[in-house]
């Protein structure tokens, strides 16, 4: 009988009764999976088809499903693309770590901190951090630098990037980021139209305060994003055309910031963009907001060809452009009025005649059109804010009725124009 029983097969046993147990269950599904194991890598020299050369002194792979071999071939620049897009697609490990890289080339020498991966599965990430990096550049017109602050990002799916580097149709993929944090960034290169002899200097320094950035994904699909941009500040040399043109609006340097909210309905299929805003320090601001119907969730989640047809089926039902001025209006005024010879009353006077009477000349003298010119000269008189909204007449209007309008009275026989100055 015992005898007997050692000839049935195991899958027979495990079924009889028509289940099989959890425990045991567990035990199969761990014998399926590959085996984990840490790999160290040490003194890595990449070299790149350009004659570059990227040395890591140390690579850290934990709990991974990767060889010591795969993982050095998925670093090799050498290693044929679809043999490194595959290990990159099954690889999983817990951490990923590089505490330093450098990398050195005919033009530049960089230097990487604190490069660390976590929780890597097939193309999701759950974590990107990078403690840094800083390093110089040099050419024909001299030589820069640059340097970075930390950089993390979290929740990243980059199963398309590799799919799309497999099959050579990089415009069909895309990424998914869940949040971004840069703190810090400056550059500073010599510019190739303004010598180094020049008083001043010739070096154009550019930096970035912060960057954050967050987005909700439904599967695929983003359904709310927002972002901010803090302190892009960029500096001319003095005696460059650039630098002499903003001296000439009584400018020294440009510090930018830039914010962006917006979220998607996938039922309603329409996107709204809350805030897209364009700030300039002492300048101004622009701020744009809109509601887009029409959106077919293949817009997110298609081919090239099928994100370009969701865009045409698309459809504009509201648009606000909002401008604040902070200082930039009076400057360009007085700057039209010193080299036209006149006064800055006497060229605002000019100017909101023009608007009067020719806005609403162009755009056919519909009635809206007269709202629009009122507000613009008004704005032009005391220059505090100015807000343009369009809408559909009867209903959203679509895009490509949109694209193929040539004629300004055309426009305004789809959509209605409101303005308001000074609000």
């Amino acid at each position: 009988m015992r005898a007997a029983f050692r000839t049935i097969p195991p899958i027979v046993l495990m079924l009889c009764g028509g289940v099989v147990t959890p425990a045991l269950a567990q035990g199969l599904a761990g014998l399926a999976q590959p085996s984990l194991a840490d790999v160290t890598l040490e003194n890595l020299a990449l070299k790149g088809k350009d004659g570059q050369t990227l040395t890591l002194k140390k690579v850290d792979v934990t709990a991974t499903n990767l060889s010591k071999d795969d993982i050095a071939k998925l670093l090799n620049p050498d290693t044929p693309k679809d043999v490194s897009t595959a290990l990159a697609a099954r690889m999983k490990a817990s951490k990923f770590a590089v505490p330093e890289a450098v990398m050195v080339g005919k033009d530049v020498n960089l230097t990487l901190r604190d490069l660390v991966v976590t929780d890597i599965d097939a193309g999701k990430v759950g974590g990107f951090t990078f403690g840094g990096f800083e390093g110089t550049t040099s050419g024909k017109d001299g030589e820069g630098a640059l340097k970075s602050g930390p950089i993390v990002l979290k929740g990243l799916n980059l199963s398309r990037i590799i799919a799309g580097v497999s099959s050579g149709k990089m415009i069909d993929s895309s990424m998914q980021v869940g949040s971004i944090s840069w703190k810090g960034f400056e550059i500073s290169f010599p510019d190739k139209d303004t010598p180094a002899s020049a008083p001043g200097g010739n070096i154009v320094k550019v930096s970035l305060g912060s960057l954050v950035g967050e987005n909700t994904y439904d599967g695929e699909i983003p359904v709310k994003s927002s972002g901010k941009v803090e302190h892009i500040v960029i500096e001319l040399p003095k005696g460059s055309s650039g630098a002499q043109q903003l001296a000439a609006f009584g400018v020294d340097k440009l510090d930018l910031g830039m914010t962006v909210a917006g979220s998607y309905d996938k039922g309603k299929k329409a996107f709204t963009l809350d805030d897209y805003s364009l700030d300039a320090a002492n300048a101004g601001s622009l701020a744009l907001k809109a509601l887009v119907g029409g959106i077919d969730p293949k817009l997110f989640t298609g081919d090239a060809n099928t994100r370009l047809a969701g865009l045409m089926g698309a459809d504009l039902s509201s648009l606000s452009i909002s401008y604040a001025d902070k200082g930039l209006f009076p400057k360009v005024v007085a700057f039209f009025a010193a080299s036209q010879g006149k006064t800055a009353d006497a060229l605002k006077t000019e100017w909101s005649a023009m608007a009067t009477q020719f806005l609403p000349l162009v755009l056919g003298g519909d009635p809206s059109s007269l709202k629009l010119a009122e507000a613009i000269g008004k704005f032009i008189g005391d220059p505090k804010s100015l807000t343009i909204t369009a809408k559909g007449k009867g209903g959203p209007v679509k895009v490509t009725d949109l694209m193929s309008i040539k004629d300004p009275k055309a426009l305004m026989a789809k959509i209605e124009l409101g303005a308001t100055a000074g609000q």
